[in-house]
C-alpha cells in the first residue's frame, strides 16, 4: 500500500518542479527568440545612453560555471563590447516566479556593474503584467547595484502584481551581487 501512495507523491513533485522551472530554463537556455530581444533591447538601451550604432553590439558569453551563492541555473550572463573594442558592460538574462508561471527578464550593467536597464522579455501570466511598465522598471537603474533594493520603499508596490513585483525585485538583488563578484 505504501508504495502506491509513494508513486502519486513523487508524480506531484516531479510535475510543480517542471511547472517551475521549464526545461528551457536548466543551464540557463534560452529560445533564441528571447535572446535577440534581450539583444536588441540592450543595444537599443545602450545606444540611447551612450551613442554608437545597434550594429557594433557583440556579446561574449560568461562561464556558467560560476561558483557563487548567488548564481541560479535561470542565469545566462554576457560581457558585451561595440565591435572589436574592449568590454563596455554585462548582460544577464534571467527568470523569475509571478503568482502562478515564470517570466523572463533581462539586466543591463555597465563595466563598473551601475545597473543601466531592467526589461521584462516575456510575460506569461494573466496577472501581474504591470510589472513589464518601463516606467516601473526604471527605478530600478536609478538605484546603487550595492542597495538591498526594498519591494515597497525603494520601488512603489504595485496594485495586483504583488508577487510578481516581490519576486524581480529579489532577482534584482540576487543578480546584483552575483554581477559584483564578476571579474573580481
Amino acid at each position: 500500500m505504501k508504495q502506491n501512495l509513494f508513486m502519486p507523491a513523487a508524480l506531484w513533485v516531479s510535475f510543480v518542479l517542471i511547472s517551475l522551472f521549464p526545461i528551457k530554463a536548466f543551464g540557463g537556455q534560452y529560445p533564441d527568440k528571447t535572446i535577440a530581444k534581450a539583444v536588441k533591447t540592450s543595444e537599443k538601451a545602450w545606444s540611447k545612453k551612450h551613442g554608437g550604432g545597434e550594429d557594433d553590439f557583440v556579446l561574449e558569453s560568461i562561464d556558467l560555471n560560476i561558483k557563487s551563492e548567488y548564481y541560479a541555473v535561470q542565469d545566462t550572463l554576457f560581457r558585451f563590447s561595440e565591435g572589436s573594442s574592449e568590454p563596455k558592460g554585462y548582460l544577464v538574462i534571467s527568470s523569475g516566479l509571478g503568482r502562478y508561471k515564470r517570466f523572463d527578464f533581462m539586466i543591463l550593467y555597465s563595466l563598473d556593474k551601475k545597473l543601466l536597464e531592467v526589461r521584462v522579455l516575456t510575460y506569461r501570466s494573466e496577472y501581474g503584467s504591470q510589472i513589464t511598465s518601463a516606467a516601473w522598471l526604471r527605478k530600478f537603474s536609478e538605484l546603487d547595484t550595492e542597495t538591498n533594493i526594498q519591494y515597497g520603499e525603494e520601488v512603489n508596490a504595485l496594485s495586483g502584481a504583488t508577487f510578481s513585483a516581490s519576486s524581480i525585485t529579489g532577482e534584482i538583488n540576487r543578480l546584483n551581487k552575483l554581477i559584483l563578484e564578476i571579474d573580481k
